[in-house]
């Protein structure tokens, strides 16, 4: 019994890959938030069409100096692709007052936005697999207890035998 719950816990349980993202920077000019993947860390400009698509505020006509770059998805993807990165890299009026970039003026969100997803998480196939194991390992220990349980007459049932 215990082996056919072992097998069904490798079978069941998804492969691990380990991978290692940085942080996000979080020293990014008002009207940006950091992000991370990847492809680098690297503060990413904010666009807002009102206070709903952000955590704080949508604050009307932030410059930003911005630059875009074709960057690889890196990671474990199956195919090769590439994605554009736009970086903020400071606060502007026009574009003279950029180092790197051009000056885009939008309204953009302070503090952050709201998340454009449903990140709510279900159980998985590998919970599965991961509860199968540990009941696997906890099959022992339950018989083990109950063959300790005492009897009338003060003695145990293991004596019994």
């Amino acid at each position: 019994m215990r082996l056919l719950l072992f097998l069904a816990a490798l079978l069941l349980a998804p492969p691990v890959l380990a991978d290692a993202i940085e942080p996000p920077p979080e020293d990014c000019p008002r009207g940006s938030e950091g992000t991370s993947s990847h492809a680098g860390d690297w503060c990413e400009p904010t666009e807002c069409d009102g206070p709903d698509d952000c955590e704080l505020a949508c604050q009307p006509e932030i410059g930003l100096c911005i630059t875009r770059e074709e960057v690889s998805c890196g990671g474990m993807a199956i195919e090769p692709c590439t994605t554009t990165r736009e970086e903020a890299h400071g606060r502007c009026t026009t574009s003279a007052d950029c180092e790197v970039g051009d000056c885009e003026i939008a309204d953009r969100c302070v503090g952050g936005r709201v998340p454009d997803c449903d990140c709510s998480a279900g159980a998985s196939v590998g919970a599965l697999g991961a509860v199968a194991l540990v009941l696997a390992l906890l099959a022992p220990v339950a018989r083990l207890r109950r063959s300790r349980r005492r009897i009338p007459g003060g003695r145990r049932t293991s004596d019994l035998l």
